[in-house]
């Protein structure tokens, strides 16, 4: 007999509101919080935001050259292009560090737990929304659902929670 880890789960814990809407939540935040720390970690923030700083004021001039057409301008903003480009790789380098670490982990917990929830909903709204991919249909006439399959109820939770955390950590990848 081969194990497996969905069928391990259904043991302690019900695949069925509201243990699944707590369970589903908690899970989402605590990624959040070990994405978050992990960020915090590997992601050097001063140097993304000075960067950022930098991309940002030559945007506004590369904005301002073509609403104003001063071509002195414009050529200023050109001959800065490569650097900035330079930059913005340098930028998406540093933001995908921590995704080396958890991208394969976070996908097997994914895997896990949508063969533990499968086409069961763990969580119910108190209202529908009118798209049937997001849950099962109570009225097959009905295009409206209030129930959430489990990556939908993750997704508004990491939604929900993933920015408070990251400003607790302070992890804000924009400048001031």
């Amino acid at each position: 007999m081969q194990w497996n880890p969905a069928e391990a789960l259904y043991q302690f814990l019900p695949p069925t509101p509201p243990v699944s809407t707590i369970f589903v939540v908690s899970i989402s935040i605590i990624l959040s919080i070990c994405i978050s720390a992990l960020t915090r970690y590997l992601v050097d923030l001063e140097k993304v935001n000075r960067y950022m700083k930098e991309i940002n004021a030559w945007r506004k001039d590369m904005e301002k050259a073509k609403k104003t057409a001063d071509r002195r301008l414009f050529r200023k903003v050109k001959r800065k292009q490569k650097y900035i480009e330079r930059l913005q790789q340098k930028v998406m380098g540093e933001r995908f560090k921590p995704m080396l670490f958890y991208l394969v982990p976070l996908m097997l917990l994914f895997f896990v737990l949508n063969g533990f929830y499968g086409q069961n909903y763990v969580a119910v709204l108190p209202f529908k929304i009118p798209f049937t991919w997001f849950g099962p249909q109570d009225d097959p006439s009905s295009s409206a659902t209030d129930k959430l399959f489990f990556i939908w109820w993750y997704f508004l939770g990491s939604l929900s929670f993933g920015s408070i955390v990251q400003r607790l950590f302070g992890i804000t990848m924009t400048p001031e």
